[in-house]
């Protein structure tokens, strides 16, 4: 699941590089078929953001804009509650940012197989504009805390605190599965130190069996040395006695 996520991070990066924000990423949308390929569906509600430069040919790009903008009723709330970022109840500006939200609501459906948010309309108006979601480590004791950490980012309220752009979220989804603490968790150096040698566990036993071997190495020269110390003197003691 994290590798479809993946793909579909890939997707929605490939669009915002072509200025056009999806604005209704939910499981509804994503299909994924027998040979492991992923498709985002439903570009319904996209649009195109910024400044546009006339010079690209978005139809050859496979996106566009005329197209989608005509799908788009500006001034209404449109999207999927629970999968919404908090500045589409309110008609803010819709940015990559409000993408990466959507993102971070499918990471948790992921983590927790069950959407961030539940009940009617208005609680979830609420909750969503509040931030009050529950960690998915907190769902479920079993899932990483790195993870959930990830998902929360992605998830803030406040556009600027959540992850820059999709390629920054899906590195951090990338670097863990290589074995590696995502920034989003700022992981303790204890926690950094246990993922590298789980990451280098040859380098690591190699390591290991070098220290090992230096402090036999030295107990034994420390024994030796003690050895021929209480030799000498108990030379002395005996030359000492026969005087």
């Amino acid at each position: 699941l994290l590798k479809v996520f993946v793909k579909i991070c890939e997707a929605i990066s490939f669009a915002h590089s072509r200025k056009v924000v999806h604005l209704d990423l939910k499981p509804d949308n994503i299909q994924v078929g027998d040979y492991g390929e992923v498709m985002v569906c439903d570009w319904g509600l996209s649009k195109i953001y910024g400044e546009q430069h006339d010079t690209e040919d978005f139809n050859q790009l496979l996106l566009n804009p005329d197209l989608l903008n005509s799908h788009t009723l500006h001034g209404q709330v449109k999207g999927t509650p629970g999968f919404m970022a908090p500045e589409l109840f309110d008609c803010g500006d819709k940015t990559p940012q409000t993408d990466i939200y959507s993102l971070g609501c499918l990471l948790y459906s992921i983590l927790t197989l069950s959407p961030p948010l539940s009940g009617t309309l208005d609680e979830i108006t609420t909750k969503t504009q509040k931030g009050d979601i529950v960690v998915p480590s907190d769902v479920d004791s079993s899932i990483p805390d790195s993870l959930s950490a990830v998902a929360m980012k992605a998830m803030s309220v406040d556009p600027a605190d959540r992850y820059a752009n999709v390629q920054t979220l899906k590195s951090e989804i990338e670097g863990f599965m290589d074995g590696y603490a995502t920034h989003a968790e700022q992981a303790s150096p204890g926690k950094l130190l246990k993922l590298f040698l789980l990451r280098n566990k040859a380098l690591s036993a190699i390591v290991l069996a070098g220290l090992i071997g230096a402090a036999a190495g030295t107990f034994y020269s420390v024994s030796q040395i003690k050895k021929r110390e209480q030799i000498a003197v108990n030379e002395k003691i005996n030359a000492e006695a026969n005087l």
